[in-house]
């Protein structure tokens, strides 16, 4: 692959590596100092290095002018947007940062933190990827940085780029995909929020099992995936059966859509597990509502309202507009797919609000339709792929420039 993709994928290797390691030490009762986290993440760098193969000069991915004045024109819009402070997430200063900065100073997920009475719209059963990952530079800085989150953003979005890139996707398509989820994160408010880390790995994920559904390394890669998007928010568990559903209708590879969604189940368990065990559950534990068939008009057309972004459905139109005017719009199926069922499961979860749920829709809406958008431009991007596949249907091992 090229180097920007090769950066892409060590990024979220750390992501998961580094939240891995603190979840395991919690789980075991191990404090997290500098030194038991530091030292295995310098073995596994030595092995990555000892074991590293040479790249193939063939390929490099190459940038056109064009895309990447567009990717350099919509990142410095996105730094702006989170330099001044009117991209942030609110869910930072109410959620993320208040259990990042306790796990940091209890070196340890804080259960009693987190069954305190009084906190409980921080939900102390989500998922704890986003704090622990918070919690990796904090340990290493001696402190938390409100800053930190908000900028990493930028850099999952053009790891999502690498991503698309590495996976064959044209530059093009890399541009396209760039400008639609910059429009996302600024407009609905996602840096500093969970909502980026779970895009990225749903990206990851869709990207892998659009571009090589025949290739065991991909499915790999997306099974990881999923599992970083399970354990990112409640959103991602279902994201997670989604994707493993329209795998299973564009593929008809029943068995291989189910190992798709065991690690992110696995891991999802023991995180259960674990909340069982400290009295902890709350959002998990709402499965049993009553589902309202009747808000579901209502329910819909809010949603759509939501979907506008106040710009008239413009990301959406970009988004899909090279499906009607370029080829192989079969490729297109599986993201189309997890794009409806996305729609669907959030009007479908929306109907079980006991009560109103008009503000939880105009809280929450903007953030969940990022997902089904970053769906189409993916589905985009798969009809404009600028190689034809070998005959095996797999082009992990035969990249044309």
């Amino acid at each position: 692959m090229s180097r920007s993709a090769r950066w892409a994928f060590a990024f979220i290797a750390g992501l998961l590596i580094g939240t891995l390691l603190l979840y395991g030490y919690a789980l075991v009762g191990i404090h997290w100092t500098r030194s038991n986290i530091s030292l295995p993440l310098l073995a596994l760098t030595i092995w990555s290095a000892l074991t590293r193969k040479q790249s193939d000069p063939e390929a490099s991915a190459r940038w056109t002018p064009a895309s990447a004045g567009i990717i350099g024109g919509f990142l410095a819009v996105t730094l702006y947007a989170i330099a001044d402070a009117r991209a942030t997430c609110g869910d930072l200063m109410y959620i993320w940062a208040p259990k990042a900065q306790k796990f940091y100073a209890a070196r340890t997920i804080d259960t009693k933190f987190l069954s305190y009475v009084f906190y409980v719209v921080m939900h102390a059963d989500y998922p704890p990827l986003v704090p622990l990952i918070y919690d990796v530079g904090s340990i290493f800085t001696h402190h938390f940085s409100m800053w930190s989150p908000l900028f990493l953003s930028p850099i999952i979005l053009l790891s999502i780029v690498g991503v698309l890139r590495g996976f064959g996707g044209s530059p093009a398509a890399a541009a396209l995909l760039m400008a639609v989820l910059s429009c996302g994160f600024v407009m609905a408010y996602l840096p500093g929020g969970a909502d980026p880390f779970l895009l990225l790995f749903e990206a990851v994920a869709l990207i892998a099992l659009t571009f090589e559904p025949e290739s065991a390394e991909s499915r790999w890669i997306a099974a990881a995936a999923l599992a970083g998007a399970a354990f990112s928010k409640v959103e991602g568990a279902t994201f997670a059966i989604i994707i493993a559903v329209a795998f299973v209708l564009t593929q008809r590879r029943i068995v291989r859509a189910i190992t798709l969604i065991v690690p992110a189940a696995a891991l999802l368990a023991t995180w259960l597990l674990f909340v069982w065990h400290n009295k902890l559950f709350d959002q998990y534990a709402r499965a049993h509502q009553t589902i309202r068939w009747s808000l579901l008009s209502s329910v819909a057309n809010a949603v759509m309202d939501r979907a506008a972004y106040r710009v008239f459905w413009l990301p959406w139109i970009a988004a899909a507009a090279p499906l009607f005017v370029t080829r192989f719009q079969r490729r297109a199926a599986l993201p189309l797919l997890v794009a409806a069922g996305s729609i669907a499961a959030a009007i479908f979860f929306y109907l079980h609000d006991p009560g109103d749920p008009a503000f939880w829709i105009a809280t929450s809406a903007n953030r969940v339709l990022v997902t089904p958008l970053m769906c189409i431009a993916i589905a985009s991007a798969a009809t404009w792929d600028d190689r034809q596949p070998d005959a095996g249907g797999s082009r992990l091992s035969s990249r044309a420039p």
